[in-house]
């Protein structure tokens, strides 16, 4: 039997629940979300934008 996203959802939240503190802030996702969405940006920026990295500084790939 295939479980539906909502099922899946209550099970994960029923889950967490059983820990102090299940989930961070809205402000610690937030700004975890937006820093890496940051270095995500300056990875494309340095691979194909006008800002290209230093030639001693090794460029990292993005995974997949």
């Amino acid at each position: 039997m295939k479980k539906t996203i909502s099922q899946i959802q209550t099970e994960v939240d029923d889950w967490a629940k059983q820990f102090e503190k299940p989930y961070f802030s809205p402000l610690s996702m937030v700004a975890t979300m937006t820093e890496e969405c940051g270095e995500v940006a300056r990875v494309i920026n340095h691979l194909y934008g006008d800002k290209k990295k230093k030639r001693w500084r090794k460029l990292k790939r993005l995974r997949r």
